[in-house]
């Protein structure tokens, strides 16, 4: 924000007059009496009023901003919110991880990492989620959706690169979401934990706002992590959100878009693959399906090194070649060892969108 007299002040009389043409600091005011500079004049038609040339005017003006830029960064800077919200940084790493497979950007999932262990060294306290965090210190007990939001980004992130601690860890944000958030008599979950502090009432939303509905992205979660795990908890409790929410889902369901696609998981089971054996190799076969648009296949590469919890210790790796086990819903085929029959599979697949 600048007037005509400031500027004046600080430039000579040439630049002070280029400059306020231009950014019309010599009109009526632009905003509650207050002058907001923007261009109402281009260097360009400065030139051809008066006669000199274009560079000769960029000049000036360049010359000008890069004065009242120095004066201006001596101004008490207006605040900035830099807090850190567990729900909004698990949404980015799901998108960040979901564009470093589309992209082959390794990058990206680098910097979702990042995001990741912050949340988990900071915003995970005694297995208790927190819901913000600034300079480092967190505080606020956890919402519905920090937890499904978080929960979905993790399940996620391991088809990036398999790790039993995130594996392990969202085992334990699910269960932690079902003990605190869940309604057990009537499914779906609650935004508040039942040891938050006292509310007039305890709301329980189905529909989408400004971000998607928690109990829709539990939904969604609940039901990949039972289908990876084989844990049936998880899978019950996502059928009775969709069984609690689906009168109003029927009524209106442009309002419920993300338990409308946590539906769509419940009727065509997504498909999980679980590759085991070298790591080079296996990236091979996951670009079978990264390089698609398959979001109802979740496929995980875990190397033969790694020693898998016990409910997934039957998906076995074998010595010299890739073996993938495929299983749609709870059903599961005959592991495949031949990249060309994978890749027949995955075009099939592909028939089917």
């Amino acid at each position: 924000m600048w007037n005509a007299q400031q500027t004046s002040a600080l430039l000579d009389k040439d630049k002070a007059e280029l400059f306020n043409h231009s950014y019309g600091l010599d009109r009526t005011a632009n905003f509650e009496g207050r002058w907001y500079p923007h261009t109402y004049v281009d260097s360009a038609r400065l030139a051809e009023e008066l006669g000199r040339t274009t560079a000769d005017i960029q000049q000036k003006l360049d010359s000008a901003k890069a004065t009242l830029y120095q004066q201006r960064i001596r101004r008490i800077h207006p605040a900035t919110d830099d807090k850190i919200l567990t729900a909004w940084n698990a949404l980015m790493i799901r998108a960040m991880n979901l564009a470093a497979r589309t992209l082959q950007q390794p990058s990206y999932a680098s910097s979702a990492q990042k995001a990741l262990d912050y949340i988990r060294n900071t915003h995970w306290i005694d297995h208790r989620l927190l819901a913000t965090s600034k300079d480092g210190k967190a505080h606020l007990n956890a919402y519905l959706d920090d937890y499904a939001y978080l929960l979905l980004a993790l399940v996620d992130t391991l088809q990036n690169e398999w790790d039993n601690t995130h594996y392990d860890w969202s085992r334990q944000i699910a269960d932690r979401m079902l003990e605190l958030f869940e309604d057990r008599e009537r499914g779906g979950f609650y935004f508040t934990s039942n040891d938050h502090e006292q509310l007039i009432m305890r709301s329980k939303s189905f529909t989408d706002d400004a971000m998607p509905s928690g109990n829709g992205i539990a939904a969604s979660a609940l039901h990949t992590l039972g289908l990876l795990s084989g844990e049936t908890r998880y899978l019950e409790s996502a059928q009775k959100t969709l069984l609690a929410a689906s009168a109003e889902l029927q009524q209106r369901p442009l309002l419920y878009c993300a338990l409308l696609n946590a539906l769509d998981t419940q009727l065509q089971p997504a498909t999980i693959i679980i590759l085991r054996g070298n790591k080079q190799a296996m990236k091979v076969w996951q670009q079978q399906v990264f390089n698609q648009y398959l979001p109802d296949i979740h496929c995980y590469a875990i190397t033969g090194e790694i020693r898998l919890p016990a409910e997934l210790s039957s998906k076995k790796a074998t010595k010299d070649k890739v073996c993938a086990y495929i299983c749609k819903g709870q059903s599961c085929r005959e592991p495949l060892t031949d990249l060309a029959k994978f890749k027949a599979y995955i075009a099939t697949q592909l028939t089917k969108t």
